[in-house]
Formats: C-alpha cells, sequence, structure tokens
C-alpha cells in the first residue's frame, strides 16, 4: 500500500508519499519513500487560504508525478500549522483536493502539526510536545488517546517561551538602556548589530511593520543566546524566564493528561529556539525536577516523518526506532 504524510508550516510545507510492506512475521513494515516534495507556507496566520489550497494541490500534483497516480493511497495524514484558524469547510476543502487526486476510500486526517512534531520523536506514543519557534505551543497526547494544549494563543496573550518573546525581551533592555542614557549592554550592543541601526528610535519602523514584525522581533532570540553566553546578566534572565514558561506549560499537560501515569513520561522540544539545546534544557530540567518521571528529547526526525507515523497508525501499523531509523535515513 501507499501512505502520504505532510507537514504544513509557516516557511514550507512538505509532502512525502511512502509505499509500506508489511507482513505478520515483520515487527516494522519495509517502509520505501517513493517521492519527497516541497511547496510553499501554509500557514493560514500568514497565508490566504486560497494560497493555501493551490499549494496543497500542487503539492499532491507534485507527488504524483513521481508515481504516475496516487489511487493506491490508502492514509493520508497532514499535521498543519495554525490549524485553530481552520473552519470546518476550510478542512473540508483541503481533503476534497487530496481526494480527487487518489480515492474516494482513502482516509485522511488533518490535524495539529504538533501532533507529528510529536510523533516525530515518540513514533506514535503518548508524550508532551513543545514547540518554540517565532511563536510556541505545547501539546500532548496521554495512553487513552486524550489529548490536550497550553499556551500558544499568539502573541498578545502569551509569548515568552519562543523566538519573539525572547526578541521582544531584548528590545525592552534596547529601549531601557537609551532612555536613561545607561550605555551599551552586550546584548543591546548585539541587537544594534543585527538591526543595523544606531539608537533605539531607528528600530520603530521595523518593529512597526504591519506584517514582518513578529519576524523581525523574533530574529533577535539568537543575539539573546549570544549575549548570555557572554555573561550579560539582562539576558540570562530573559531566557530563565523563557524556560520557566516552557516548563509551567509542561506541567499543565503533565497534571492534565498524565497525572495516574507510571512510566516515564516523553517530553519533546522542538522549534527554532531548541537549537540551544544545551542551554533551555537543563534549565527546563531543573524547572521539572520532582513533577514527574520526565525524559526530555529532541527529535532526531523531520515533522514529516511524524506525518508518516500518523499515517501509518491509522492503519494500525506500529513503528520500532531500530528499524524505522536504519530504513528510512530521514
Amino acid at each position: 500500500m501507499y501512505i502520504i504524510g505532510i507537514d504544513g508550516g509557516g516557511t514550507k510545507t512538505t509532502g512525502v508519499l511512502c509505499h509500506v510492506r508489511s507482513g505478520e512475521n515483520a515487527p516494522t513494515p519495509s517502509i520505501e519513500i517513493v517521492a519527497k516534495e516541497t511547496v510553499g507556507a501554509t500557514n493560514p496566520t500568514h497565508v490566504e487560504k486560497e494560497t493555501i489550497q493551490q499549494r496543497l494541490q500542487h503539492l499532491i500534483k507534485k507527488l504524483a508525478s513521481k508515481n504516475g497516480n496516487l489511487t493506491e493511497v490508502t492514509s493520508v495524514f497532514a499535521g498543519m500549522s495554525g490549524m485553530s484558524k481552520f473552519t470546518e469547510e476550510d478542512i473540508q476543502a483541503l481533503e476534497e483536493i487530496i481526494r480527487v487526486h487518489t480515492s474516494d476510500s482513502v482516509e485522511i486526517i488533518i490535524t495539529n502539526d504538533a501532533i507529528t512534531a510529536l510523533y516525530s520523536a515518540t513514533l506514535g506514543r503518548p508524550g508532551i510536545v513543545n514547540i518554540a519557534g517565532t511563536g510556541a505551543i505545547t501539546f500532548g497526547i496521554n495512553g487513552k488517546n486524550e489529548m490536550g494544549r497550553a499556551g500558544g494563543w499568539g502573541y498578545l496573550i502569551d509569548h515568552s517561551g519562543c523566538g519573539y518573546g525572547l526578541g521582544l525581551e531584548g528590545l525592552k533592555v534596547l529601549f531601557k538602556e537609551y532612555d536613561e542614557q545607561m550605555g551599551d549592554s552586550i546584548l543591546t550592543k548585539l541587537i544594534k548589530q543585527r538591526l543595523k541601526i544606531n539608537a533605539a528610535p531607528e528600530a520603530l519602523n521595523l518593529i512597526y511593520h504591519p506584517s514582518e514584525f513578529r519576524h523581525h522581533i523574533a530574529s533577535l532570540a539568537p543575539d539573546v543566546f549570544q549575549a548570555a553566553t557572554e555573561g550579560d546578566v539582562h539576558a540570562k534572565k530573559i531566557i530563565t524566564t523563557a524556560s520557566k514558561e516552557i516548563a509551567e506549560s509542561v506541567k499543565v499537560l503533565l497534571n492534565r493528561l498524565f497525572s495516574e501515569e507510571k512510566e516515564p513520561i516523553t517530553v519533546v522540544c522542538t522549534g527554532g529556539l531548541f537549537q540551544q539545546r544545551d542551554v533551555l534544557i537543563p534549565l527546563m530540567e531543573k524547572e521539572l525536577e520532582g513533577e514527574h518521571d520526565v525524559r526530555i528529547i529532541v527529535p532526531e526526525l523531520s515533522p514529516v516523518a511524524g506525518a508518516v507515523v500518523g499515517a501509518l497508525k491509522e492503519k494500525g501499523i506500529n513503528i520500532v526506532r531500530d528499524d524505522w531509523t536504519k530504513q528510512m535515513g530521514w
């Protein structure tokens, strides 16, 4: 049989067509990647829904071109960012785009990209995932298949545990030092270099840009980490606060979904912020100490691999880690 996994993101959207062979004596099926294609972003926060439909259609056509047709596809699993902004009608429209190129009997799941991010590390097993990029969200699934989320409600409501939040706090330091004529800290010097400015007011055009301001602000997050490694006290405080917020959102789901769990609970950390895993994860471990038996990991596989896992789960096929990574070579 054939399956399709799709990871729809705010930067790009990736689809994978796989040929699956399974037998009674094989603990893990044989999986061959037939095609892997990428199109533009499909997050409705930043992209018009009509454009999303066009890009998904283009993606499916590109996959079909590598295999002749997709009529033998039995399962499609798509994890889409910005899922809360899709209406039922939007989801139906996306399903129809897929169904036109596959068959009437194909199983189509269009869901939150947090699930694919989680599955890319747990291979379909229960756990909690924190995605910390420009924005952030924490999502969990327990052994009863009960789901929950914490945070991720947008930059006006919760923001410190993400790239935007770190950048925003860095800008506050920039303007505070300008107002008080305190002289530039390490953090402020790095921000000025990044924005190519000589004084704080010159940043206002970027900060208040009608469409790109979140990107500009989030781009300062690496400077906060660099300043912290160079001993800047402001940057250290910002990162500590971010790690606490991420840990708090994990605690919410630990208590809501895993209060009766006896086995170790996997907490998956992914997104651009966790490129600084050596900084953030020790701070998170300290915050989570004593809460539950928690195992924090960073995925080895890409989110689209998690979408493939989701498609396999829909067909009742489970994955064994060693076999999976050896076969797929993601």
